[in-house]
């Protein structure tokens, strides 16, 4: 059984809290499932993944790394 799990902070736009989160590619072929990794993450870094309340980003490290993309309801950036 192969596994793949995309990393992610979910950032609540009413106060820039960030949560540590995951998005699950679906159990298939191992080719295909890295296919379809390279696909979500794609649309993550489009914001496709983003909500009313929520903006779904990539992790990563240190935090200056961060995508600066996201202004929260209180103007903040993160």
């Amino acid at each position: 059984m192969y596994q793949i799990k995309i990393l992610t902070h979910r950032i609540r736009l009413d106060d820039g809290h960030v949560m540590p989160d995951w998005e699950d590619v679906r159990d298939m072929d191992p080719e295909y499932m890295e296919m379809e990794a390279k696909k979500i993450k794609a649309s993550i870094r489009r914001g496709e993944y983003d909500t009313d309340t929520y903006a779904i980003r990539m992790r990563r490290y240190p935090k200056e790394n961060h995508l600066q993309d996201v202004i929260t309801d209180t103007g903040r950036v993160w």
